[in-house]
């Protein structure tokens, strides 16, 4: 039985491939495949306060290839409104500047009253999940994170976002 047992096990292996085939690819985690600071949400609000299919904000897309500040804020928050209006003033010197706004409010009427008050027109996702906060690793406080065009984020504060946009001073 002792001399029985290796032969079958040798020809089971033979059988097999004998572990002679290329190991098999690693399968892509569900996770790997989804574009980590994508914004996904209920719904787009335009700038006007019409509904966007979130096709017609492409810079929501992970990947979009430019570099976006994104605002998170709670409509009726101090803070809020405050970050808003530095990124509101920040846009009126630098048109290039590309930002969008998220929210786990649906209060549509709030957004309006937060960007009247403020002068941001920026598209607001509502109804940001836990899961894009914590993709831009950012918690339910207003705070602001800059993604670069590799979809990395790269700065995390509003005095980040004008030192970003503010050419270097030239040396003579």
């Amino acid at each position: 039985m002792r001399r029985l047992l290796p032969v079958v096990v040798a020809l089971a292996l033979a059988g097999c491939g004998g572990g002679s085939a290329p190991a098999p690819e690693p399968v892509a985690s569900g996770r790997a495949d989804r574009a980590p600071l994508a914004l996904e949400g209920a719904r787009w609000l335009g700038g006007d306060g019409e509904v966007l299919d979130a096709a017609r904000v492409p810079a929501a897309h992970a990947g979009c290839g430019v570099e976006r500040v994104v605002a998170f804020v709670t409509p009726g928050d101090a803070a809020s409104d405050r970050l808003l209006r530095s990124l509101a003033a920040a846009a009126e010197t630098h048109p290039e500047l590309v930002a969008l706004v998220a929210t786990s409010s649906l209060d549509a009427d709030a957004v309006a009253a937060a960007r009247q008050r403020t002068g941001a027109r920026f598209p607001v996702l509502l109804g940001a999940t836990k899961a894009t906060r914590d993709a831009w690793a950012s918690g339910p406080e207003a705070c602001v994170r800059v993604a670069d065009r590799r979809d990395q984020v790269v700065a995390r504060s509003m005095i980040q976002v004008l030192a970003r946009l503010e050419p270097p001073p030239s040396r003579k």
